[in-house]
């Protein structure tokens, strides 16, 4: 479990990451990297202290107007919490084999992989031409 997980969400296998995307009744959301390789990292938002941003869904994305709170790793892996659901992108070559588990579903586009993670509701909600889901 990653330092400050109350409960892990999903899990999303990409690339040379393999991430857990993880929640904490407190408010918290995050996404850490588990994987073996050189990649390791545990970020998180606290969403009881966001600042209220309303962002415009990405072109293709659907779903409520919520307060969004996000950051990134290394420019190539961002992470996005709403009250609702969680989105993860991933900026990487190799997309071909990616694999997810959980509440997830997730969109391939040029060179990007865009996960949508929360309830089934929420999922095809936001993203409703999901190439992949989470089992």
């Amino acid at each position: 479990m990653p330092n400050g997980a109350e409960k892990v969400l999903a899990r999303i296998r990409v690339a040379k990451y393999d991430m857990v995307p993880w929640i904490h009744s407190k408010g918290v959301c995050g996404l850490a990297d588990q994987g073996s390789s050189d990649v390791n990292f545990n970020m998180s938002q606290d969403l009881t202290k966001s600042e209220g941003n309303v962002v415009t869904a990405e072109a293709g994305f659907a779903g409520p107007r919520e307060p969004m709170v996000g950051s990134d790793w290394e420019s190539t892996v961002t992470l996005w919490c709403t009250p609702t659901r969680m989105f993860v992108t991933v900026e990487a070559k190799d997309l071909e084999k990616v694999q997810l588990f959980g509440n997830a579903a997730a969109k391939k586009t040029k060179g990007r992989l865009t996960v949508v993670v929360g309830t089934p509701e929420a999922v095809k909600e936001s993203l409703p031409d999901a190439t992949l889901i989470g089992r």
